[in-house]
């Protein structure tokens, strides 16, 4: 969804900061953004910040691209804290966001709503997700996976 977003305003140049390879929500989203962006011939390996540390901050994963000299126009990010702390780096540095660079995060997080005009952010129905899960596991279901379709929370970040 986000993605779309970014490639309707014609972003091209889009940048993953992941929060770190051994969590598996980051290998789906990593892998869903990697397909897309192939599949439209835009992927490119060097656009791709993963912390070696599960907490590690946006901040830090824009500092590392920007010191490898490689240039983005948005930034896709694994959660709204990466997201925060990658627009407080480009903040810091005079670049205007959503024109420069547009960033979105994942799972709209409550202080997502309060970064100035606010952090556009994918929302996932956690509690809709938990009901499902809970009534699975009273059914004794084997390994059901049910898919419920986030929603893009469009804010003044991108």
């Amino acid at each position: 969804i986000a993605l779309f977003h970014l490639l309707g305003k014609n972003k091209r140049k889009i940048a993953y900061l992941g929060g770190g390879k051994e969590l598996f929500a980051n290998e789906e989203r990593f892998m869903s953004f990697k397909k897309i962006l192939t599949d439209n011939n835009l992927f490119d390996p060097k656009l791709v910040a993963n912390s070696h540390e599960i907490r590690k901050d946006g901040y830090l994963l824009v500092e590392e691209l920007l010191n490898k000299k490689i240039t983005f126009d948005s930034i896709i990010a694994f959660n709204d804290v990466i997201a925060m702390g990658a627009i407080k780096k480009l903040k810091e540095l005079n670049i205007k966001i959503p024109e420069d660079v547009a960033v979105i995060g994942f799972d709209d997080s409550p202080i997502s709503k309060f970064l100035g005009d606010g952090l556009s952010t994918i929302k996932q129905h956690i509690e809709e997700m938990a009901r499902l899960a809970f009534n699975e596991v009273i059914k004794n279901s084997d390994n059901k996976r049910i898919l419920l379709d986030p929603i893009f929370i469009h804010r003044s970040s991108s």
